[in-house]
């Protein structure tokens, strides 16, 4: 509040990291974090292209690439790293992980922790697609390349 009131009403006061970085650029760069994030007319003609599949095709890449993960030694690697650094890091907050570590730690089963892991990565996609939505308006949104395609001839 004392630094920027405008900033304090854009950064969510609940998200420590936001305020954190939101202070480092005002202190760092000497200029209020709300007038940087001012926007001009841009200086390209861009062609934005949001992808987004119908849900059953995301849900069942999604799955796939947690196969895919759990096959080429993810338990392993969270293995190693709690080791290393104990379980209580922050990165270890992150999808994926928390739910190995559960496993590990014998709390859930690996089935459960998959099923965790595929229902988190869903929710955290759908999260994606809203925000992206939300802050590309100009964005043209897809389902397949054949309308990528299209939309790239037409722009150039």
């Amino acid at each position: 509040m004392a630094i920027d009131p405008e900033a304090a009403y854009i950064v969510d006061p609940k998200n420590p990291r936001r305020v954190i970085r939101a202070l480092e650029i005002a202190t760092l760069s000497g200029k209020k974090f709300s007038k940087q994030r001012s926007f001009g007319k841009p200086l390209y003609d861009v062609l934005k292209i949001g992808i987004n599949p119908p849900p059953e095709i995301l849900r069942a890449r999604i799955n796939k690439r947690i196969k895919s993960m759990i096959k080429n030694g993810l338990i392993n690697e969270v293995k190693k790293l709690t080791k290393k650094y104990g379980y209580k890091r922050k990165a270890f907050d992150s999808i994926d992980y928390r739910e190995i570590i559960d496993y590990l730690k014998k709390k859930i089963s690996l089935e459960q922790a998959i099923k965790q892991i595929e229902n988190n990565s869903w929710h955290y996609a759908k999260r994606q697609i809203t925000w992206f939505k939300k802050y590309n308006p100009k964005a043209h949104w897809i389902k397949n390349y054949s309308e990528a395609k299209k939309l790239v001839r037409k722009f150039i």
